[in-house]
């Protein structure tokens, strides 16, 4: 393939078409996929340079042909079987990969490219053999270091090496660096190099989340940052809710929920309860069919205090939703109205999914709103921490199924 220059339209991967906007080192180039907003680094043996102004998008089948397939009763065996093009092979593999993980591996793989290109090798990583390359990561896992030239944590040189490990088996390279015995030299020179950062004392976590605590909460009750007084005070109050009692996890699982994952019941004693029936979760993405949860977990109605009382909270956030976004598929999370302060009977919230940095910042911004004074670090996870140090406290065992059931808040 020629050399690709800056303004050039791509086929990626067989499967859609991008514009290049930067040319980098070490054959990559970085492009912005075509119709999105999205940016990211790729190397040239994935693409293929389409004539000026030509776009090209392979569409997988609707949901609604899938489905019209999967019912109709075929007339011969080829009609069980709905058409794939080649490239929606590729595609249904980067659809479903962790984005987080993409990330991460495309700024492994940058950072590690960076090194090679200092050692005066140009090759792809593909490309040089077990032996050469088992001595690279040596050298690499020994000299790499962050731009302010400080260590890295240990587990980030283990995260180095996955990265790699990935990119290389998508490349068919018939080895593998955590087995094969060709890399068993790397192996140890990465497992002596975290031995030695541990005795510097990273890998400690200094800036890990600390639990918070039933006197925060008790804060952000007094302060009205959570309750039932504005639209956000009941985003915030749902959101703390369903980590503590379903353990949420602080962004990802709460950026997925829709607004049938959580329904509302009553038992045989008329006692009202919500039910978590998330479809994915980190943990759980659908790999597995087997990862799944044994009970699903439930959140009480509080009695005693209906003005904390979860159930209370989720019956007049669903009141005060826009009433053709409470469908099944509708995100969980939504904007609220800012033109004033809504009076009872309006509707508090707006057609618009909640993005994942105001998801990701609802806890700091709890805080503030509250002026909680204390030396605790709290961040999204601190929620969740609270889950586990009071299943903890109650002697639940770990894989004790029977927690989802206790209700915490």
């Amino acid at each position: 393939m020629d050399t690709l220059d800056v303004g050039d339209n791509v086929l990626i991967d067989q499967r859609g078409s991008a514009t290049v906007i930067s040319v980098l080192t070490n054959g990559y180039y970085r492009l912005q996929v075509d119709g999105t907003e999205f940016k990211f680094d790729c190397d040239e043996g994935r693409l293929l340079k389409l004539p000026c102004g030509q776009s090209f998008i392979i569409e997988t089948p609707s949901s609604s042909t899938a489905k019209q397939t999967t019912n109709t009763k075929p007339k011969d065996a080829q009609g069980r079987f709905v058409a794939v093009e080649d490239g929606m092979i590729d595609g249904v593999i980067l659809d479903n990969q962790n984005k987080n993980t993409a990330k991460k591996t495309l700024y492994d793989l940058k950072l590690f490219d960076n090194f090679l290109n200092v050692q005066n090798e140009f090759r792809q990583m593909h490309e040089i053999p077990p032996n050469e390359l088992d001595t690279l990561l040596c050298k690499f896992s020994i000299s790499v270091r962050k731009t302010n030239w400080e260590n890295y944590e240990p587990n980030s040189l283990t995260g180095f090496q996955s990265s790699i490990e990935r990119s290389l088996k998508r490349r068919g390279y018939g080895y593998s660096l955590t087995s094969s015995l060709e890399f068993s030299r790397s192996r140890e020179v990465l497992k002596g190099r975290k031995i030695e950062l541990k005795k510097e004392g990273r890998g400690n976590l200094p800036r890990r989340a600390d639990p918070i605590g039933d006197e925060e909460i008790e804060a952000l009750w007094q302060s009205g940052s959570i309750g039932i007084s504005n639209p956000m005070s009941i985003i915030n109050c749902q959101w703390l809710y369903n980590t503590i009692n379903f353990g949420l996890r602080g962004v990802n699982d709460h950026n997925n929920m829709c607004w049938g994952d959580i329904t509302l019941h009553v038992d045989g004693d008329d006692h009202e309860y919500l039910e978590l029936s998330m479809r994915q979760e980190k943990n759980r993405s659908g790999e597995n069919p087997r990862d799944c949860r044994d009970v699903r977990p439930k959140m009480w109605a509080n009695v005693a205090d209906p003005s904390r009382c979860p159930v209370q909270v989720y019956k007049l956030y669903a009141s005060t939703r826009p009433l053709d976004f409470c469908r099944d598929d509708d995100p969980f999370y939504i904007g609220t109205q800012t033109l004033g302060m809504p009076k009872p009977g309006d509707q508090w919230f707006i057609r618009y999914r909640i993005g994942k940095n105001k998801l990701s910042s609802l806890m700091k911004n709890m805080c503030d709103a509250a002026s909680l004074q204390t030396s605790k670090r709290l961040t999204n996870h601190s929620a969740r921490k609270l889950l586990v140090q009071k299943l903890n406290d109650n002697n639940v065992p770990p894989n004790d199924s029977r927690h989802a059931e206790r209700p915490l808040a």
